[in-house]
């Protein structure tokens, strides 16, 4: 699978919790988190495809090789990023 990045915008207008996204490879990552930070994954239908609360601190990654192509958004917080999955 090959994840790409396709654009990154935000609820409130800006990035104020400093979370980035990043991709390398089949793995998606979110940095700048820090506190307690919902992160979740939906495709394009609106399915939720991972959900997890995230300590602040950490870096957190997300495995992507099981997931079908298509288009998903990705959310940490407020921050939102479009994601496409392509083989």
């Amino acid at each position: 699978n090959t994840v790409r990045m396709l654009s990154l915008t935000d609820i409130t207008g800006t990035l104020a919790e400093g979370i980035t996204f990043a991709q390398d490879g089949n793995k998606l990552h979110i940095n700048g988190i820090t506190k307690p930070t919902a992160i979740t994954l939906h495709s394009a239908a609106g399915r939720m495809v991972y959900a997890t609360q995230a300590a602040g601190g950490k870096r957190h990654t997300i495995d992507t090789s099981h997931l079908p192509e298509g288009a998903y958004i990705l959310r940490a917080g407020t921050a939102t990023c479009k994601v496409l999955i392509s083989r």
